[in-house]
């Protein structure tokens, strides 16, 4: 009987030893650093990182739980943005502040995964190399691991594990931006540069609560069809909207109702605008007018990740007559935004 205790004791003493020396071999954290090389703009490649709403198309998180609960911050872009997750064993939860952000150059946020007594660091750096851009993806900081924990941590394979996520996320960048670059595509929306032609309008405009817009076209739009009518004017497409600035602080907006007309012409009871001949971006968008932030914010994205500003109005052309067109779904509207040379 002792002899079979001491070979008990004798080959738990070995088990001891085995785990202090994979202790003593093991990283002494979880640091990681990944990169890719990406033929895209160092801009749009910093924009998807900049922008926590734009991780849900490329964080290799969002993989391995589709049901992770996510709250935004009261902003999700620059220096303040953060986010806050909240999903299975696989990712825990947490959020993640960003406190340092210089466009097309470093991003850096705090993370702090629940449990964990102080946040650690991830930083993506942005690096032309021939004509492309390096990304840079780092995690470090945050307490050592303790020395009895470091092998629990090897023998789960905790780092490799964060080493294959970057790794994963960085191609997801990597397959977006060339989706982004090659065909055009922001989020389902083909992106059109265009030569807009002069246009000439006959309009109303003023400020309109956020809730009062379509409001707002009910009571204009068909009192200027009936002044076009009476001046024998020829139209030159669809009733308009046109969006000159938002004021999210008061929910107003300077916007016009308007009808495009084919030459510049004063009627009495109407406003006349005329917008010279400018280079443009425009999207198609098919459905329910509510629907059309989305259309919005696939321009916009276009825009800021090429530099390139808006020169108000932007017109929302309303092509489909929903009094001949039931269907929501076949609702055409045209999205144009001038560029400001």
């Amino acid at each position: 009987m002792k002899k079979i205790l001491y070979y008990f004791l004798g080959f738990l003493l070995f088990l001891v030893l085995v785990y202090v020396g994979i202790c003593a071999i093991a990283p002494k954290n979880i640091d990681v650093e990944r990169s890719l090389t990406i033929d895209a703009p160092k801009n749009m490649l910093f924009n998807m990182v900049d922008d926590f709403k734009t991780w849900e198309k490329w964080s290799p998180w969002y993989d391995k739980d589709p049901e992770m609960k996510v709250e935004y911050g009261a902003t999700t872009q620059g220096v303040g943005a953060s986010y806050s997750w909240s999903g299975n064993k696989e990712v825990g939860s947490g959020s993640m502040t960003t406190t340092e952000s210089k466009p097309g150059l470093l991003h850096k946020s705090d993370m702090l995964f629940e449990g964990m007594g102080e946040p650690s660091t991830a930083e993506f750096n942005f690096n032309e190399l021939d004509g492309k851009t390096e990304v840079v993806w780092k995690h470090y900081g945050g307490s050592d691991i303790s020395f009895l924990q470091r092998g629990i941590v090897m023998m789960l394979g905790l780092k490799g594990s964060l080493e294959k996520d970057f790794e994963n996320g960085l191609n997801k960048i990597a397959a977006l931006a060339k989706e982004r670059v090659t065909n055009k595509m922001y989020d389902g929306y083909k992106i059109n540069e265009i030569t807009q032609p002069e246009k000439h309008f006959i309009h109303n405009r003023q400020e309109v609560g956020y809730d009062n817009v379509q409001q707002f076209y009910a009571g204009n739009l068909g009192g200027l069809f009936g002044k076009a009518q009476s001046a024998d004017v020829e139209m030159d497409g669809k009733p308009c909207g046109l969006f000159y600035k938002f004021n999210d602080a008061t929910r107003m907006v300077d916007m016009s109702a308007a009808i495009p007309i084919k030459e510049p012409l004063a009627i009495r009871g109407a406003q006349s605008l005329t917008l010279p001949e400018s280079n443009a971006i425009s999207v198609d968008y098919y459905g329910d007018y509510n629907g059309t932030p989305a259309a919005h914010a696939a321009v916009q994205s276009f825009m800021r990740d090429y530099g390139i500003l808006n020169n108000p109005p932007y017109i929302e052309e309303y092509v489909t007559d929903p009094g001949e067109e039931p269907d929501p779904k076949k609702w055409l509207t045209k999205i144009t935004y001038y560029i400001s040379e």
